[in-house]
């Protein structure tokens, strides 16, 4: 296909049309790029679209040459998850790769590129404990919650009725409509 003269505006219009027709290889390279051209790709917000970046280019490094036909065979599950162990020394920037795979893959899957993916079977190799962590009412042995705030006893309806007050006589409430919202009232205020 001619491009018209170099420089000029006709060849740069001829070259953009031509890099958005797409490409319809059977590999996991044209996949890749097939994805970035995606409206789903593009509608990321560019910090996003950074980090998918790098991790496709991972992915395009390791499974680029290979049909996608080999990519939705079962063989290539123990491939996928020997890459991963590789990458096993960064446990997180592993499970992003991974997912980026699983994503890239299920497109193919949407656009009928692919059968199946494969890697939607590979577990994640960072494990956290959040819960024993930072809260200790929580004991991991059991998975519950022990122990806890003492129960606020009230000297009459009338008083379980009246609002929380804080130290300072200040009075607070809390609207969970946008998010947690306080609200600090004095108590002469409120009476």
């Amino acid at each position: 296909m001619a491009l018209g003269r170099e420089g000029t505006t006709e060849s740069f219009e001829r070259l953009a049309e031509a890099m958005k027709k797409e490409l319809r290889g059977d590999t996991v390279h044209n996949l890749v790029w097939e994805y970035l051209q995606s409206e789903e790709f593009t509608k990321l917000k560019s910090l996003t679209q950074r980090d998918y970046r790098r991790k496709l280019d991972l992915i395009r490094m390791k499974f680029g040459p290979p049909s996608l036909r080999a990519m939705s065979a079962r063989e290539i599950a123990a491939h996928l998850d020997q890459w991963r162990d590789s990458m096993a020394a960064s446990p997180r920037q592993a499970d992003h790769a991974v997912t980026m795979l699983k994503t890239l893959l299920s497109y193919g899957v949407r656009r009928g590129r692919l059968d199946q993916n494969r890697a939607l079977g590979i577990p994640a190799l960072y494990k956290h404990d959040r819960c024993a962590s930072c809260d200790p009412h929580f004991d991991s042995a059991s998975g519950r919650i022990v122990g806890g705030a003492p129960r606020q006893v009230h000297d009459s309806p009338d008083q379980a009725r009246r609002p929380a007050l804080g130290a300072k006589g200040q009075r607070f409430s809390r609207g969970l409509a946008s998010g947690l919202q306080i609200r600090w009232r004095r108590r002469a205020d409120i009476q």
